[in-house]
């Protein structure tokens, strides 16, 4: 009975000391990122967080529990954020191409998904600009933090990319102006085509006027391209250095009718050129 006795102890002592352990390394990987979620909190409080060149600035991190929240502002202030919610799979994988990109640029946020991985955390991210000021959410889970971390080594200008065109087709349709209302972004990787399909409000302009007008446009377009939203100037950097091919589709809402205006590789690296940029041709 005393052996038996003894044997039950040892192994109540062995199981508790398997407990104990699995807690403290448990404890320890979750008291690192809380810790270093203080110091995080303090730099994006500070604006000590370089950025590399995105639409999104984080304005706040918090963590509870087995959660990080983060609060962005999106620099998109005219449209509904909202519309995330009703994408969530398109949202998510735009974020974790976003957050793949994010943490190659910027040593903090490789760290912060390094420990998030460890520790078995999800990140919700809220979304909000002018218009909506409590926006859309999205959440990723370890599994999507997992991806994030797999997706560092991805080719960074190849996933900058497709998170550009995963956001816009989201957040789609937006008004740009002069009656065009962007509906769709078409990548074709085949033939290297990178398609904005948009709307045209003929009481505005024509097809026919857009006809007779391609190379004033494509003139205006090449001149006004220090005033694009950062995202198309990007793509167009990006389409130079790929090798694709840029073209604006527009369909009257009228007529129905269509006209196309095209910039080739060799097009859009002669305009970025003008800006001094270095496309990789």
């Amino acid at each position: 009975m005393k052996k038996r006795i003894t044997i039950l102890s040892l192994s109540s002592i062995i199981i508790t000391c398997v407990i104990i352990t699995i807690s403290a390394c448990s404890y320890g990987s979750y008291g690192k990122i809380l810790k270093f979620m203080a110091e995080f909190k303090e730099k994006i409080n500070n604006n000590n967080i370089s950025s590399p060149e995105i639409d999104y600035l984080i304005t706040d991190a918090t963590i509870y529990k087995d959660t990080i929240f983060f609060d962005i502002k999106d620099g998109l202030d005219s449209i509904p954020l909202n519309r995330y919610e009703k994408h969530p799979l398109e949202s998510k994988e735009m974020l974790v191409d976003y957050f793949s990109n994010v943490s190659q640029n910027i040593p903090e946020f490789k760290e912060l998904f390094s420990l998030a991985a460890a520790s078995d955390i999800q990140i919700v991210s809220t979304f909000v600009n002018d218009i909506t000021p409590i926006g859309g959410r999205i959440i990723l889970s370890p599994n999507d933090i997992l991806k994030i971390k797999k997706g560092e080594n991805k080719n960074w200008d190849r996933t900058a990319m497709n998170y550009m065109i995963l956001k816009k087709n989201i957040l789609a349709p937006i008004n740009e102006g002069y009656g065009r209302t962007l509906k769709h972004i078409t990548l074709d990787n085949k033939n290297k085509l990178v398609i904005y399909n948009y709307e045209l409000n003929e009481s505005i302009t024509s097809i026919t006027e857009m006809n007779a007008r391609k190379d004033l446009i494509k003139e205006q377009f090449i001149y006004k391209t220090s005033e694009l939203p950062w995202s198309r100037y990007y793509m167009m950097k990006f389409c130079a250095k790929f090798g694709y091919t840029q073209i604006s589709k527009f369909t009257g809402d009228k007529s129905n009718e269509t006209t196309e205006v095209t910039f080739t590789p060799n097009d859009l690296h002669k305009v970025l050129q003008q800006f001094g940029e270095d496309t990789g041709f």
